[in-house]
């Protein structure tokens, strides 16, 4: 009921954010000077309102979830770090050197959040072009070409999100191997030591519970960074349009 109640709250304040930034664009858009829209292509605008306002709603989601698993590591943390702060400690101190490639990924998710706005502006130019001269596309019979057209910036897009998602999925699923390989290393260091085996086997229970945390809060990490490029081109829109 617990879990039920935080995704219900977590989906209202989306949910919430998504229908005032809404708002806020489509006030500024409709209270704008004309020479706006002759300056901004209509493609970029209706990408905006239909894809980059939900991105933006979605990676503020991201942010407070990412604050909730910073601090539900820091209370699963604390038992093992309470049992044995040497093998704790340590087994964190592995992870971290084994996860550090993971931190550059924030470059790549900016960039390939860049990318995948500026297809998403192209595919929403093409297609509101494509529907404002339909009746010239049909009487010229050129409605093979245009669907060639439509379907290679579609594709162009659709390559882009998918790398985005691999990558973030990539990061949460390589973290339980990666939890195991660091606790297990720990215990093979201090399997010699004086340390009970039933204490051992409470840490290393209590660390592969936590451990996992840690993949979580840098995937949203990631996901962050990719929708970064949403709120700078909502924003700059917003300023263009005051």
């Amino acid at each position: 009921s617990f879990i039920f109640l935080s995704l219900l709250i977590d989906i209202k304040i989306k949910y919430s954010i998504y229908k005032d930034i809404t708002k806020d664009i489509l006030n500024r858009f409709l209270n704008t000077r004309w020479q706006f829209y002759s300056e901004i292509s209509h493609g970029k605008i209706l990408n905006t309102i239909n894809s980059e306002i939900n991105k933006v709603a979605n990676s503020l989601g991201d942010f407070t979830t990412q604050i909730a698993l910073v601090l539900k590591f820091f209370i699963y943390i604390f038992v093992p770090l309470i049992i044995n702060p040497t093998i704790t400690l340590m087994t964190i101190f592995i992870v971290l050197i084994i996860s550090t490639p993971f931190l550059y990924l924030n470059k790549i998710g900016y960039a390939l959040g860049k990318t995948n706005v500026k297809t998403a502006n192209i595919s929403f130019g093409v297609f509101n072009e494509t529907l404002q001269a339909v009746k010239i596309i049909i009487g010229f019979g050129e409605q093979k070409k245009s669907i060639k057209r439509a379907l290679k910036v579609i594709s162009d897009h659709l390559n882009v999100t998918i790398k985005s998602q691999i990558i973030e999925t990539g990061i949460t699923n390589s973290f339980h191997p990666i939890s195991i390989l660091a606790a297990s290393i720990s215990l093979i260091i201090v399997y010699n030591s004086s340390i009970p085996l039933s204490e051992l086997a409470a840490v290393f229970w209590s660390l592969l519970a936590c451990l996992p945390l840690m993949g979580g809060i840098i995937s949203k990490n990631y996901s962050i960074s990719n929708f970064l490029p949403s709120y700078e081109q909502l924003n700059k829109l917003k300023n263009k349009a005051t």
